[in-house]
């Protein structure tokens, strides 16, 4: 099941009518070098009838779709979570089973991988009685969350980890529901040039604490501490000392050695 909304669709349908992506989705073109898994491992896959071989001998080398890698992605990071070839059965019926009356190989993946493309957030979840859902934003946030327990697989990442393993190039950039909400809360609050350049520091993870100064009501001065707790040498220390024009730095010293050390910047805003 994969649960996306009607203009998501439209958007995807012109992909596929434009582009030759689902031709490139089903080719048979990867061998299993190019999978996450081992030989072993396929071939249990395929004991447990999870692949579809069309070679037409045994002896033959077998050749893989994007789709198959795809599967083999996904039911790899499942595995590391615990999960037995047995409880996959659901997934591969969702990768693998023919949708249209023409006999054709496009499915439900073709719109998902499309959708990812489509810079669309998907997320794929496993729940613990093996059924898989997929949703498209901002379904997950919608509906998807009600679930009990279940493995979260964000199908964006695992699309651009393939394709960069492929070594094809594409831009992935995504906005998640909480992305596109902060951005209407941050533009709701009319916020000042500095006011954003404030927000944009604490979002960006790059300080463990900002401090804001105000002085008449304003800001004026915004302080960003790097917290670091590794090694520090008398050499580290003349280094930073010469790379550094305005900052403070604290160190806290165990047994003669530097544990932690502090490096605050200041910023006039």
């Amino acid at each position: 099941m994969f649960l996306t909304s009607d203009e998501q669709i439209l958007t995807v349908l012109k992909m596929q009518d434009t582009l030759p992506i689902v031709k490139f989705i089903n080719k048979k073109q990867y061998r299993v070098g190019d999978t996450p898994l081992s030989y072993r491992q396929v071939n249990e896959l395929d004991k447990e009838k999870l692949l579809k071989d069309e070679r037409e001998n045994e002896a033959g080398w077998r050749k893989f779709s994007f789709k198959e890698l795809l599967f083999f992605t996904v039911a790899s990071e499942l595995k590391e979570l615990g999960v037995e070839n047995s409880m996959l059965r659901p997934l591969s019926k969702l990768f693998f089973r023919i949708t249209r009356k023409d006999g054709s190989p496009h499915n439900t993946l073709d719109d998902v991988v499309c959708s990812v493309l489509a810079h669309i957030q998907v997320v794929l979840t496993f729940n613990t009685k093996g059924q898989v859902i997929i949703y498209a934003a901002p379904y997950f946030e919608l509906i998807g969350e009600r679930e009990d327990a279940f493995v979260y697989v964000n199908m964006n990442k695992i699309i651009e980890k393939l394709f960069k393993k492929l070594g094809k190039d594409y831009d992935f950039t995504y906005k998640s529901t909480s992305d596109s909400l902060l951005d209407r809360l941050h533009g709701s609050l009319n916020l000042t040039e500095r006011e954003q350049e404030l927000v944009q520091q604490v979002r960006s993870g790059e300080y463990d604490r900002v401090e804001v100064v105000m002085k008449d009501g304003k800001m004026n001065v915004i302080r960003g501490t790097k917290v670091k707790r590794n090694p520090f040498t008398p050499t580290d220390f003349a280094k930073m000392l010469a790379d550094k024009r305005y900052a403070k730095i604290t160190i806290q010293m165990e047994d003669g050695n530097v544990v932690v050390h502090e490096v605050e910047e200041k910023k006039k805003a």
